[in-house]
């Protein structure tokens, strides 16, 4: 059996909310030796150390703001394509420890999956299926950076209605609709500057 040795942390950070996958080698820790993750915005986000043929993930959690430590077999670790981890407090998904591109899907998907049920169960959409394809089309923008505002800011808000989600720039305040429906095959949204409409 291959065993990967090159592993990937996906989490968001308590902080500033943005999804980043980490990567590392599972030789690189060590129980003298631990790994500390930090997101872009200077906020630190998990600490990785091995011990007994675990890995000891101290992370932060992005449900409840508080840290957990968190064991995973090292053998799961590396022969699983992707392992979540989940709140303890609540049973949310906040992570994913695996191959980077799986992990990052899986915690992007599983987030999408929690609001998308709650609110469909609760009769929220007007069209349900359109409004799943409009929420998938605006994360996989955001997270792979293809969403921005015209100013250059990526920090994007997003409200969502029944019938449409609306992206509002936390910077210069642009907002643009995504009408059901209306979202196809086209690049991410980028919000004009002027708050017309987006691009």
């Amino acid at each position: 059996m291959l065993l990967a040795t090159e592993r990937a942390l996906a989490l968001r950070c308590l902080a500033c909310g943005r999804l980043r996958a980490h990567d590392f080698s599972l030789f690189s820790v060590s129980g003298t030796t631990s790994l500390d993750l930090e997101c872009p915005c200077g906020s630190p986000k998990a600490s990785i150390t091995r011990r007994q043929g675990a890995l000891a993930l101290d992370c932060a959690c992005i449900a409840c703001g508080e840290c957990h430590l968190i064991s995973i077999p090292v053998k799961e670790c590396s022969g699983l394509p992707w392992i979540d981890i989940a709140c303890p407090r609540w049973g949310v998904l906040i992570g994913a420890l695996g191959e980077a591109h799986r992990a990052l899907r899986r915690v992007a998907r599983g987030a999408l999956e929690e609001v998308c049920w709650d609110l469909e169960r609760s009769g929220y959409f007007s069209q349900p299926g359109a409004m799943r394809a409009a929420l998938e089309a605006v994360q996989a923008a955001a997270e792979l950076d293809e969403l921005r505002c015209g100013c250059g800011c990526d920090r994007i808000e997003v409200d969502v209605y029944p019938d449409k989600l609306e992206l509002v720039c936390m910077s210069c305040r642009a907002a643009a609709v995504i009408d059901a429906g209306s979202v196809g095959e086209a690049p991410g949204p980028r919000l004009d500057a002027t708050g017309n409409g987006y691009n």
